[in-house]
């Protein structure tokens, strides 16, 4: 029977529970000779797959035992739920759960729990011919040290290479005018972690050349200069309109401080702070206690100074972002130049060693995919599989959730099962690709078009185990109170 469940489920609230449960319940219902067999569940991490192998094991090593035996309340629960859901007897909960067990010993190499790493790993194994790799390739896990040797490669061909050596130059050159360690191993090292994203192989494809770059670099340049102008202009002017005054004869001395902000570039932080605006707004620039001749004095400009400060209040709500963004792409782009070298010198040294990194894992299959009209790696490892279980599914990266489509159509598409579970709130891998808005669209009906014919079945696991109940409360009272009262983004 073909069952499609998306579990929705927060912290504490008995996620690898439901998992562990589920898991078994599919081993007890197989008809395979070998009942975890055609079980395959993915989780993110080795603790997780470690916890959760345990937990498999252990639960159905205490149902064999027979209910009155069983010590731990959170197994208690599950016999209970197994023997309700599956409609068993305690007889039967009992021989099937000693079946269960004694394949997974007896087979334990097909005892499939592991993170989506190691499955893409054991799919690229059975296909190194196909996917036109080395047969004895070896895995590397420590992208620091192919990134050390990838920069220092590229270092060593300054002065034998000219463009490279007169970017670098201009880039050290440039962090010197800015204040900053001339040095750019740190920064050269730092970008390139880049490569190792999911997302880096297209992106790496489409930089443009350095020519290319150099234009753009002056273009930017002129606008960066364009906009410090402005602003160098309106100090000027303010600077001039208030020359007479004592600083001390301003309220909290806000202008002065500001106007030494402005005095001098780059324009790093120049908002004009909360305070200071209603000075502006408010066209009051002294305290009742200061010198009447002060006061006199400031009374005199105060309309020129408003209408100066309202005209820079205006060209920074219109253009300083821009400026900020101008300024870290004309220093991005020093970098970004050289990254394709770089990548290319990781990837020789890839090919030198029989190297493949665990990053490439997922873009190796997609890459094939997207050529292949039929996914025929999938056809031997995915005719073995025919029940999955995701843990995590919110730090799912685009690439990985595509390579496992192929594998979830097959088996829902033949009687089999999928269990997702995962929480947006808990998604902490954007930074290696993670993307929530998968999930949530899955949880709004939003599938993928090859998954559309199957109907989902969308559960929230409600209950919190892990928290007290005043926590839980409070928490609650809290954001019902709060959340009709913040704005939408």
């Amino acid at each position: 029977m073909t069952v499609f469940q998306i579990y929705k489920a927060s912290a504490g609230s008995g996620k690898t529970y439901t998992l562990v449960k589920e898991y078994i319940k599919c081993a007890l219902l197989s008809t395979n000779k070998i009942p975890q067999k055609p079980l395959l569940a993915i989780t993110f991490t080795n603790k997780a797959a470690s916890e959760m192998k345990t937990r498999i094991i252990d639960s159905l090593f205490q149902f064999t035992s027979g209910r009155e035996n069983i010590k731990d309340n959170s197994c208690i629960k599950m016999y209970d739920d197994l023997i309700i859901e599956l409609k068993y007897n305690d007889a039967k909960l009992i021989q099937n759960s000693k079946l269960v067990l004694d394949g997974i010993i007896h087979y334990y190499s097909l005892f499939s729990v592991s993170t989506i790493d190691k499955f893409i790993h054991k799919i690229i194994r059975g296909f190194t011919y196909e996917l036109d790799l080395p047969s004895n390739f070896e895995v590397e896990m420590d992208n620091e040290k192919m990134i050390q040797e990838g920069v220092f490669k590229l270092l060593d061909e300054l002065g034998l290479n000219k463009s490279l050596t007169t970017n670098l130059i201009n880039y050290s050159s440039y962090k010197t005018a800015e204040n900053k360690n001339w040095d750019v191993e740190e920064d050269l090292l730092k970008i390139s972690k880049q490569l190792f994203k999911d997302s880096a192989s297209g992106s790496i494809k489409n930089l443009i050349d350095s020519e290319s770059i150099k234009d753009k670099q002056k273009e930017l340049i002129t606008k960066i200069k364009d906009f410090e102008s402005k602003i160098n202009l309106y100090y000027n002017h303010i600077n001039n309109i208030v020359s007479n005054i004592p600083k001390t004869a301003f309220i909290y001395q806000d202008l002065p401080r500001y106007l030494d902000k402005i005095k001098v570039q780059p324009y790093l932080d120049i908002i004009i702070s909360k305070r200071l605006s209603l000075a502006i707004q408010n066209n009051h620039w002294y305290k009742k206690t200061e010198l009447d001749s002060n006061k006199q004095k400031i009374d005199l400009i105060s309309d020129a100074l408003c209408e100066k400060l309202t005209e820079l209040t205006e060209l920074l709500e219109s253009d300083y972002s821009i400026y900020l963004f101008n300024r870290e792409c004309y220093r991005s782009f020093f970098l970004t130049s050289v990254l394709s070298r770089i990548d290319n010198n990781i990837s020789k040294i890839k090919e030198e060693n029989n190297i493949i990194h665990i990053s490439q894992f997922n873009q190796i299959i997609f890459r094939f995919l997207e050529k292949s009209s039929t996914p025929f790696i999938y056809e031997k490892i995915g005719t073995r599989y025919n029940n999955y279980f995701i843990d995590e599914f919110q730090d799912t990266s685009v690439i990985q959730w595509q390579n496992l489509m192929p594998l979830l159509e097959e088996a829902l598409s033949s009687g089999g099962s999928c269990l997702i579970v995962g929480d947006g709130k808990q998604s902490i891998y954007r930074w290696r690709g993670g993307e929530v808005s998968q999930f949530l669209e899955l949880c709004g009906h939003q599938h993928n078009q090859s998954l559309n014919q199957f109907e989902t079945i969308i559960k929230s696991l409600n209950i919190n185990y892990r928290s007290g109940f005043q926590i839980v409360d409070f928490n609650n009272k809290f954001f019902s109170f709060i959340a009709p009262k913040l704005k939408s983004s």
